[in-house]
């Protein structure tokens, strides 16, 4: 994945959090769904994923019963960042709208994961994976609000990705801005950086790299339809 993500993510990523669960933020400031532990990466709805003005990508998030699962899709990273995540305006009216919106970015191609928030067990972070694929570049990244303070820290290498938030990110919350940082020499320094933060929630997602036979905005992805 290409160097740099805003979400304006994913609708990427998020997304995307406070560098201290005493700071509050207000939505207007761009901050993610404030008060609220995070229980996804992304709430419920569509998300455009933006850089240097472009649509580079978008994400959406359905609620299954008890579970999310979240669609990612991007045309590839800029070389410098930020990208931003940005609630899509006005909100498609499902998930086949917003795939139909989007998916000619990347010809078909997106990702799935249904992810599950972990408790932080800090200051000993969460085991890393087995290697599973990951969304974003391999790196360091935090995400912020125009505040320019930090409530999302992310951490990719070859065992997948890992997220350490406050706050999942909301369609209402304004542009978020997502930016390379730290650049930690392991998962195991990132994660002692990351409890020091002290995050609400932390992810894991396990993302899948799929395809959709024949025109792709004719062809939502399974359980991206009517939702």
């Amino acid at each position: 994945m290409n160097r740099h993500l805003v979400l304006p993510v994913l609708s990427l990523a998020a997304a995307a959090l406070v560098a201290s669960g005493c700071h509050a933020q207000s939505p207007a400031e761009g901050s993610l769904a404030r008060g609220r532990k995070p229980t996804n990466q992304i709430d419920v709805g569509g998300y455009v994923i933006t850089a240097a003005g472009r649509t580079v990508g978008g994400a959406y998030a359905v609620q299954n019963g008890n579970s999310m699962t979240e669609f990612w899709v991007r045309s590839y990273w800029p070389k410098v960042p930020p990208i931003t995540i940005t609630g899509a305006s006005p909100q498609p009216a499902s998930c086949a709208a917003w795939w139909s919106s989007i998916c000619g970015l990347s010809n078909g191609v997106y990702y799935t994961t249904t992810v599950t928030p972990q408790t932080p067990v800090c200051p000993t972070p969460p085991e890393p994976n087995t290697p599973r694929a990951a969304f974003l570049w391999a790196g360091d990244f935090q995400i912020q609000g125009p505040s320019k303070v930090a409530s999302a820290w992310i951490h990719v290498d070859g065992t997948g990705e890992y997220w350490a938030m406050d706050e999942e990110i909301n369609v209402n919350g304004g542009a978020l801005s997502l930016t390379t940082a730290n650049n930690f020499s392991s998962y195991s320094t990132f994660g002692t950086y990351a409890c020091q933060q002290q995050p609400s929630a932390w992810f894991t997602p396990s993302y899948s790299k799929r395809t959709v036979a024949g025109p792709c905005n004719k062809n939502p992805p399974p359980g991206c339809s009517s939702q």
